[in-house]
């Protein structure tokens, strides 16, 4: 009787301890994924605030390359401060364009309004230039 009581404890204990490792495992399995969805999504996050951040600069850049030209009584130099501002406004609408991909629906018309509203500064600046 001591020896059958002995086996199935045995086998209990057993059949106890692989339910543990199964367990353990599958929820090292799940930490790992959720860890791999946390960090793509702090990847896009930086990629994101990076473009903002390029875009915030170009916008700056384009305000002092009008000032510089204001205060520039070269007129040569015009076609330079001209090519410096269509570069900057391309690279602004590139930005907006590589991020209206990653963003959601409410961003979306957000990057849509600031789309609308950089197109108007940018529109400002021809009449300059005339």
């Amino acid at each position: 009787m001591r020896l059958r009581t002995w086996s199935v404890v045995a086998v209990a204990s057993a059949a106890l301890l692989l339910l543990l490792v199964v367990s353990l495992s599958d929820t090292r399995r799940k930490a790992q994924h959720i860890y791999s969805q946390l960090d793509a999504l702090n990847v896009r996050h930086r990629y994101v605030e990076a473009k903002l951040r390029r875009l915030r600069s170009d916008v700056n850049l384009s305000g002092i390359f009008i000032r510089d030209y204001l205060l520039d009584h070269h007129t040569r130099r015009a076609p330079q401060y001209r090519a410096e501002l269509q570069d900057l406004r391309q690279s602004t609408t590139a930005t907006i364009g590589t991020l209206t991909p990653l963003v959601g629906e409410p961003e979306r018309r957000r990057l849509q309004s600031l789309r609308t509203r950089l197109d108007d500064y940018w529109q400002t600046f021809d009449p300059l230039f005339d």
